[in-house]
């Protein structure tokens, strides 16, 4: 079993990670997108990449939000690190200790807290909903249509019918 480091992986391949609740999936999400935005331990394919540029897709609207918080939560107590010039998360400490120019981090970290509402998390659902209805005419879809939340009825109607 490898032990996964979210500074050091690298991120142009894919990175299987299996764990169970509460082993810190949301945390090492979390802090994955932070070394994305802030250009830490980055290949040349995802330099200076923005914050609507990065999908997270989820399961639950629960685990979207979760996880938006306490990427949110990061962002401000690294703008605070930086300001105070001082850390003392671990997690965080780690990307701290990357950066070169407090000043420019400083202000990127306000532009992306100032436009954390276009941040891309969907649940697998949500995600698919987005696609078909932006490229509703390239996939031949009546705009009308929309995902049922369950089959119940469907299949009931169905039943019914037969």
């Amino acid at each position: 079993m490898n032990i996964f480091d979210c500074l050091y992986s690298t991120l142009y391949k894919s990175n299987l990670i299996e764990s169970s609740a509460g082993t810190g999936k949301t945390n090492i999400i979390s802090l994955l997108y932070l070394r994305i935005l802030l250009n830490i331990n980055i290949d040349k394919y995802f330099f200076n990449l923005l914050i609507n540029n990065i999908l997270i897709v989820t399961f639950t609207d629960l685990a979207s939000l979760e996880i938006k918080n306490r990427i949110l939560n990061n962002i401000r107590y690294l703008k605070q690190s930086c300001i105070r010039n001082k850390c003392i998360n671990k997690n965080i400490s780690n990307i701290f200790n990357y950066i070169k120019n407090i000043p420019n981090i400083i202000n990127l970290l306000i532009q992306i807290e100032n436009n954390i509402d276009y941040i891309s998390i969907f649940t697998i659902h949500g995600f698919c909903k987005k696609i078909m209805f932006n490229y509703f005419i390239e996939f031949n879809i009546d705009i009308s249509s929309k995902i049922l939340p369950d089959e119940y009825n469907l299949i009931y109607e169905l039943v019914i019918n037969y």
